[in-house]
Parts: C-alpha cells; sequence; structure tokens
C-alpha cells in the first residue's frame, strides 16, 4: 500500500465499525487495517468491542474506497442537462453588489444594490431585452463619496441607469435598446452637474462622458469594461457537453481603462445536484501569453481568473456568483466581485 493515498473520514455519533464499513462497501477487517497502517498503536482500532476508540475523532479510508463511495452516491443523484439555456426572467430581482480592488497596497471597496428585469423576447432581434437599474447609492469603502472627484464620478455614471440592453439566446450582453433615450437624459443631467459641482474637473467630466455618448458603439465599448456586466451576462448558457466543461478563452477588463486580457479557462458545470440541489458553474485559467508570442515589444503578463456561479436549478437565474482575478502587471493587482441575490419583488 506503499503508493495508495488516504483520506481522512470523520467520526459520527453513534457510528460502529461495522456500520462505517457497510457505509463505505468494504469489510471491518479491511477498514481496521488501513486504518491502522496509518496511526500509532494509541489510535488503532482493535474491534473487540465492535466500537471505535472512544477518544478517536476520524479515521482513515483508502482514496479508490472513498471515491467509489462518491460515484455511487452521485448516481443517485438527479443528474443536469449538460445543455444550460438561458431563460428570461420577468421578475425583478434585487442583487447586492461588493467590488474589492487591490493595486500593490491600495485597496478600494465598492458596493451598491441593482435590479434586473427581463422586459420581453423578441425575434426581430433575436434575443431579450433585459432592464438594469441602479437602486441604492454607491459606497466608496463603506461611506457616501465625499471627494468631488469621486461625487462627479458617480453623477455622470448614474446617466446611464435605467439601461436596457439587448441579450442574445445565451444571455450574453451584445446590444443597447435605449441608446437615444440615455442620450435625452444627459442633457438634463449635465446641466444639473454644472449647477452642483463647480470645480475644475467638472468640465474634463463633461468632455469625456459626452465622448463616451457619441454613438451606440461608444457607448456599448465602455459598458463592455463593466466589471458587473461582464460577469452577470457571461456566456455561461451554452451546451458543456457530455464531459459537462469546455476550455474556452474569455476577455475581461480588470483594468477598465486598459484593453481587456484573454484568459485561457476551463468552464465546468456540476454533474450532479449538490446537496442543496444548486445547480454550479466554475471558470479557472491564467492569462494567455500566446496572443503576444509573436510581438517583441510586449512583456508577457501573469494573472489568473476564478469565478463560481450559483444558479436557480430551476429557472436557472443567478443566486450568487464569485470572482477573482490577478493581474502582475508594474504593480500586482487582484480584482474580487461578489453578487448575491437579495430578493424578488
Amino acid at each position: 500500500m506503499n503508493n495508495i493515498i488516504f483520506v481522512k473520514h470523520p467520526i459520527k455519533e453513534n457510528d460502529t465499525i461495522e456500520s462505517v464499513a457497510q457505509h463505505f462497501g468494504i469489510t471491518t477487517n479491511y477498514l481496521q487495517l488501513v486504518h491502522n497502517l496509518n496511526v500509532d498503536v494509541y489510535d488503532k482500532i482493535k474491534n473487540i468491542s465492535g466500537f471505535f476508540p472512544s477518544h478517536l475523532k476520524e479515521i482513515f479510508i483508502d482514496e479508490n474506497t472513498y471515491q467509489s463511495f462518491i460515484e455511487r452516491e452521485n448516481e443517485k443523484r438527479p443528474k443536469n442537462n449538460p445543455i444550460l439555456e438561458y431563460k428570461t426572467i420577468k421578475e425583478k430581482t434585487i442583487y447586492n453588489v461588493f467590488y474589492t480592488f487591490s493595486d500593490g497596497e491600495e485597496q478600494t471597496n465598492i458596493s451598491f444594490q441593482t435590479s434586473i428585469k427581463g422586459l420581453e423576447n423578441s425575434p426581430k432581434i433575436n434575443g431579450y431585452i433585459t432592464e438594469i437599474d441602479r437602486i441604492s447609492i454607491t459606497l466608496l469603502n463603506n461611506e457616501e463619496p465625499e471627494l468631488v472627484i469621486d461625487e462627479l464620478a458617480l453623477a455622470t455614471a448614474k446617466v446611464i441607469y435605467p439601461l436596457q440592453i439587448i441579450l442574445n439566446y445565451r444571455g450574453k450582453f451584445v446590444d443597447i435598446k435605449n441608446y437615444e433615450e440615455i442620450v435625452k437624459r444627459w442633457e438634463i443631467v449635465k446641466e444639473n452637474i454644472r449647477d452642483n459641482f463647480e470645480s475644475e474637473q467638472t468640465e474634463n467630466y463633461i468632455i469625456s462622458t459626452e465622448a463616451t455618448l457619441q454613438s451606440k458603439e461608444t457607448l456599448l465599448a465602455s459598458l463592455k469594461k463593466d466589471w458587473f456586466l461582464n460577469t452577470y451576462f457571461a456566456e455561461i448558457y451554452i451546451n458543456y457537453y457530455s464531459k459537462y466543461k469546455i476550455n474556452s478563452k474569455i476577455h475581461f477588463p480588470v483594468i477598465t481603462d486598459f484593453e481587456d486580457f484573454e484568459y485561457t479557462i476551463v468552464q465546468e458545470m456540476n454533474k450532479y445536484a449538490d446537496d442543496e440541489s444548486q445547480l454550479t458553474i466554475s471558470q479557472t485559467g491564467t492569462i494567455n501569453n500566446e496572443t503576444n508570442k509573436n510581438n517583441e515589444d510586449l512583456i508577457p503578463i501573469n494573472g489568473a481568473f476564478e469565478s463560481k456561479y450559483l444558479l436557480d436549478p430551476v429557472d436557472k437565474s443567478l443566486k450568487k456568483l464569485t470572482l477573482q482575478c490577478t493581474l502582475d502587471y508594474i504593480t500586482p493587482k487582484k480584482l474580487s466581485i461578489i453578487i448575491n441575490e437579495k430578493q424578488k419583488v
């Protein structure tokens, strides 16, 4: 048994040697042999009374036995369909959103609430229309913004909402529905900003915002760097095939004013429903430096990407999302995102 890997299994109240052996589908003698090979004399199982030593909290099981048990248990659970279809949710859903961005030693926390509501399915646009709104004050480091530059940034950003977007049949954000409405809104917001903010930065923010709103294409390019829109409307509603996973490449804007970085990832759906019947999608990967190998002027950049989506097993809507993204670029950068469903209204 020199090359065998062993795992620890906790002993529960009222467990006996025979009940644990039956649990794993092995004999009591084999259970005793495997455990005793891994412990000192004091922790050995003697199998005289049929009970474990009273001080013993866990026993050793060989990995093959443990994996066979897991496979048998999984087969009892309902198997998920490898084709995950997007379904628009007509009910308005409120989410709590948290960002933590670290740039070297400096860390910034951002939090807000947003709502999502499916408006209609339209064959004309070959997809779905969905409305997103910011329904709370945006907090910076758990406080309302006090610096003029932060207040300006949030005031100009408000013009985007309510935002109506077009999703394809995979639930991916592809276009803007209410661009003209946003532009009209901006004319009113712009005058309010000039009335309420008298600073050197005011005109700079107005010029920057107008450049973004110059056309639907420029606004779309800006919104595609939005962390929330990138994560919530990621392309997870796809065919995962018989292995319940695919290899893919994604672009993610760790630094929003910089070109997106490409990550090579494995995207996987849990084959069986978990203990809480949650449907889970995970993405793990690293920055793809292969795209830069033909350009000697570009320095290879390292980084990792990891996300996890917990979906409702019935309507496939998002219940919780966690994401961590790192980037070794000049100073180390790290982005963490948490999106939690608060309520449906």
